[in-house]
């Protein structure tokens, strides 16, 4: 008996309590407006794996949350995910003006940091990498 009253209240408090997709992703944007970024990312990504689908709305607010902490390479694959999700028409219209902004910063940020990379490893000396023998 004892058993049974704990199992329905239990359930009684996840239905009651449990969030809609809309519900959460609203929860999501204000992290996103509150610069909580990370939990707007988590919670986000959550709405996308519930759904089952791909929203342009979701990989939007991806994207920017993704960029603003420095995710670059997760907010360069929301981009292109988004671009993919949206007509012609609204991809060069006034209200994506922002994202594509937003996307030629983060080429150059992707670009300054493979430089970067690219240039830490010319100073690793070769020896380390390959051994070369010399047989005579």
């Amino acid at each position: 008996m004892k058993k049974s009253i704990l199992i329905i209240a239990t359930l009684s408090y996840c239905f009651v309590y449990a969030q809609t997709p809309k519900q959460n992703f609203a929860k999501a944007e204000e992290f996103y407006k509150n610069a909580n970024y990370k939990e707007a990312i988590t919670l986000a990504e959550s709405v996308k794996k519930s759904l089952g689908r791909l929203n342009p709305k979701i990989e939007a607010l991806l994207f920017m949350a993704y960029h603003n902490n420095e995710e670059y390479l997760k907010a360069k694959i929301a981009f292109e995910t988004l671009k993919r999700l949206v007509p012609d028409s609204l991809e060069n219209s006034d209200a994506f003006i922002l994202y594509k902004i937003t996307s030629d910063q983060l080429d150059i940020q992707l670009t300054e940091l493979e430089t970067a990379f690219d240039e830490e490893q010319n100073k690793i000396p070769p020896s380390l990498f390959y051994r070369r023998t010399i047989c005579q």
